[in-house]
């Protein structure tokens, strides 16, 4: 995991890895993953809905948060307050 600088590079923690019937806890800088390891992480959603786009990894869960876009937030207010005035003035 320290290799892959996981935890910079996709900016979410990894709490525990299931292998082969056993589940590691401690350590986890030190251990090399391997094909089947499945990870219990932890971290901002936004940060899951990027690292679902990794074709190296599969998700055993349906993401349930939303990928949000702060930047879009201006636009979105500017044609909600549009079409409530042009609702009110459709009386």
């Amino acid at each position: 995991m320290a290799e892959l600088d996981f935890r910079k590079l996709y900016q979410v923690n990894a709490l525990a890895i299931y292998r082969e019937k056993e589940v590691l806890l401690e350590g986890m800088g030190n251990i090399k993953l391997q094909v089947g390891d499945a990870l219990l992480l932890a971290g901002p959603w936004q940060k899951f809905h990027l690292l679902k786009k990794n074709s190296n990894l599969i998700f055993t869960e349906q993401l349930k948060g939303e990928e949000t876009v702060p930047e879009k937030a201006g636009t979105a207010l500017f044609f909600w307050a549009l079409a409530l005035m042009l609702a009110m003035g459709l009386k």
